[in-house]
């Protein structure tokens, strides 16, 4: 392994450099020029490789739609290129608890909690899974540069469950691939608003929001992207899913939900209400404004794949958090339905 003590230097930008979403409207000498040859003209301090790595991250915008890197450009176009946080700061390592299901020479697998980033981003250095994994002195994978060693995939910081983590390049390689090829398989756990009739699958392109740079959303012009979900429980009106991503988009299950009208319950970003309240339900409540749930319900319960060594099939499960377990049994009393005879 060749360590994790920073980014190729084309990945690191200069003191001056812009940081964060950047928008560029594109001038008339531009008309008919490939998108990754212009964006070093209109910033030379960036390389049209490192544009290239940006444009295939999904860090870069063409009036809203994530482009190919040979897209045409328009005279007016609307370029916004999302530029990463200077990597001259050191990652710190931190004393912080990790729930590790499993590990070995290859992987580390853990039960992330709700509330923690996978990964440092711009305003958010430290209390990530990273500086937890750095403070325990883990041997991890270098392939995603400093910002993120050892990180195969993510889980979004409102989302618990299992994640996998590489604890050396050819493992890290090894479990990408099996993500490329969609060979390993993905199951959550959520809850959702409404009442879902039978199971079903949602398959919509997704890309990134027009008119909020937080969101995604479905768009003719975006990435293909599948979601199958069954139902486990109806409660009053809400419902207890299992779902299975075959893609891996941003949001994807949580902007899906949210398309076909049953939003993933506490999901403030994608629907009107970041926590329920006992005042929300039926019945009288003692404490109305008590808190039935105030996180994202939503959790990766399981992933089955190939061992990078072994080859030999695993899969890693972390259960149903309680707090969840609370919501649905809150949700039986105050619906007066009874609990299933079997549940996850």
């Amino acid at each position: 392994m060749s360590g994790v003590a920073g980014l190729p230097p084309q990945a690191q930008p200069r003191p001056g450099d812009p940081v964060g979403p950047t928008e560029h409207q594109v001038g008339p000498s531009a008309e008919g020029s490939r998108l990754d040859a212009y964006l070093p003209r209109a910033f030379p301090d960036i390389s049209r490789a490192e544009f290239q790595r940006w444009i295939a991250a999904e860090r870069v915008l063409l009036n809203g739609v994530i482009p190919k890197p040979r897209t045409r450009l328009h005279p007016g176009d609307l370029v916004v290129v999302d530029f990463p946080p200077p990597a001259s700061e050191e990652l710190i390592g931190q004393d912080l608890p990790l729930d590790v299901l499993y590990e070995d020479a290859d992987l580390l697998i853990i039960n992330k909690p709700p509330g923690m980033a996978v990964h440092p981003g711009a305003g958010c250095h430290e209390g990530t899974v990273v500086n937890a994994l750095l403070g325990r002195g883990s041997t991890l994978s270098d392939t995603r540069g400093l910002q993120r060693p050892g990180i195969v995939h993510r889980l979004d910081k409102g989302t618990s469950g299992v994640l996998l983590i590489a604890k050396n390049n050819r493992a890290h390689e090894a479990v990408a691939r099996q993500f490329r090829e969609r060979s390993l398989n993905k199951t959550y756990l959520a809850i959702v608003g409404g009442v879902v009739q039978a199971a079903g699958s949602v398959d919509q392109p997704l890309g990134r929001s027009r008119f909020h740079r937080k969101k995604m959303a479905v768009c003719p012009g975006g990435k293909s992207a599948r979601t199958g979900y069954t139902v486990l429980e109806v409660v009053g009106r809400y419902s207890w899913l299992e779902l299975k991503p075959h893609t891996g988009r941003t949001h994807q299950i949580r902007v899906h939900m949210a398309h076909v009208g049953h939003p993933v319950l506490c999901d403030g970003l994608y629907s009107r209400r970041s926590v329920l309240r006992q005042r929300d339900l039926p019945g009288r409540w003692e404490t109305p404004e008590a808190a039935v749930c105030e996180r994202l319900a939503l959790h990766a319960h399981k992933l089955e794949l190939s061992h990078p060594r072994s080859g030999e099939r695993v899969c890693f499960e972390a259960p149903w958090p309680a707090p969840l377990k609370q919501t649905l049994e809150v949700l039986r009393a105050a619906y007066g339905t009874a609990s299933p005879s079997t549940e996850e």
